[in-house]
């Protein structure tokens, strides 16, 4: 795994387990995506990294109990960039997590 790769493991399964929550059964997922600049990037290359980070950060036991995805790039977050992450049982309102 490239040292890119681990460190966004790292830096992001820091964040997500202090939230402390482990999510059961069927999930709808929402993600936007805030890119630092103006490069061009495939949307759908990110997804996988996001939700195997979800999977091995603890939120749910495995991302095939995501039913409803929906992807969203967005504004530019300058230099760093930002991913907002909302996770809801599709019985319930969407709530944000990250």
């Amino acid at each position: 795994m490239a040292a890119r790769a681990r460190q966004f493991y790292s830096d992001g399964s820091k964040l997500i387990r202090s939230r402390g929550v482990m999510l059961t059964g069927r999930l709808g997922v929402r993600i936007s995506l805030h890119p630092p600049n103006k490069r061009r990037f495939d949307v759908d290359n990110r997804i996988k990294a996001i939700l195997d980070l979800m999977t091995k950060s603890g939120i749910w036991e495995d991302d095939s109990q995501v039913d409803h995805l929906v992807v969203t790039r967005k504004d530019i977050e300058p230099k760093t960039g930002k991913i907002v992450i909302e996770i809801w049982p599709l019985h319930e309102k969407p709530s944000e997590i990250g």
